[in-house]
């Protein structure tokens, strides 16, 4: 299991704890209803206690595709057939455990009003649907990852950190995942000509070499505490301006895709000065990398006029 899968799995586990939670609140709403209608041992009460672990049931295989699904466009990570196979034991380990508790809670309950048949015949109901939601909220969820990764251009974590000759760690610590795909996704939908390929390559190069740099960061362990906190603060100045940098490339190259009056020239140029501004106020070599994005700049407000 990678990483990716342990992180939804944690969500999804959250997902099934609050749903347990919200049943709870449901069931105690019940007790107090019934209690009040002096009806706290009819037939009628369990009926209700049972039909609100019929909607906790049902709502899990829901719940947790719809994370999975969430997590896995983000990460434009596609559904494995090994993953479905995880998935289908999670769910129904999860199922499993919440009719034990029905059972343990009303069980004796039913046989004592005579309905232990009924109860049975809905439990037999129950799984029944719990069981075709799942494999239906299973090819739903492949089929919408399988289309949103088709329609968005976007590519998959691994192949990112490659094109932007970095790691994937450093991508999730700097919160930049979003902003390199809208850039690569742009990019690589625009490259039409070798001047625009050009430009585009080199927009790719700078950006590897501002990754590159942080990556080279170290903290050296020897050192005193003032020179260790005065290393860390460094890291974190140095690793803030990236990512102010790459927002503002991510900005000015979304402005690519306007053409003619849906072009704001002022808005454009907003974008390209603080970037500008960034580069300027950053390391010293930083300076060396405004001409190649100035040229960025001018091609993108040039295009399309």
């Amino acid at each position: 299991m990678d990483k990716l899968d342990e992180t939804i799995d944690t969500h999804e586990r959250d997902k099934v704890i609050t749903l347990i939670q919200e049943n709870s609140v449901r069931v105690g709403k019940l007790n107090i209803k019934f209690t009040k209608l002096s009806k706290k041992d009819s037939i009628e009460r369990w009926q209700a206690f049972y039909d609100s672990y019929h909607r906790l049931l049902i709502n899990i295989p829901k719940g947790v595709l719809r994370i999975e699904r969430e997590v896995r466009q983000k990460f434009v990570s596609p559904l494995t057939q090994e993953r479905i196979e995880q998935l289908r034991w999670n769910i129904n380990e999860e199922i499993d455990l919440v009719v034990k508790k029905l059972e343990g809670k009303c069980r004796l309950d039913f046989k004592k009003l005579g309905r232990e048949e009924e109860l049975d015949s809905r439990l037999k109901a129950t799984l029944k649907k719990c069981g075709e939601l799942l494999e239906s909220e299973i090819i739903k969820c492949s089929d919408k990852l399988e289309m949103s990764a088709n329609e968005s251009g976007k590519i998959q974590l691994k192949d990112l950190a490659l094109a932007f000759g970095t790691d994937e760690g450093l991508l999730h610590q700097l919160n930049i995942l979003d902003p390199l795909q809208a850039i690569n996704t742009n990019l690589n939908s625009n490259a039409e000509g070798p001047l625009a390929k050009s430009l585009f390559d080199d927009t790719v190069e700078s950006i590897k070499y501002l990754l590159r740099g942080i990556q080279n960061l170290s903290i050296d362990s020897t050192g005193s505490v003032a020179v260790k906190k005065a290393a860390k603060m460094e890291v974190a100045k140095e690793s803030m301006q990236v990512m102010e940098i790459i927002r503002n490339i991510d900005y000015m190259v979304e402005q690519i895709k306007l053409t003619g009056d849906n072009k704001n020239s002022e808005v454009l140029e907003k974008i390209w000065l603080q970037l500008e501004h960034n580069l300027d106020n950053g390391k010293p070599d930083w300076v060396n990398l405004i001409p190649k994005f100035k040229s960025l700049y001018e091609f993108i407000e040039n295009k399309g006029k």
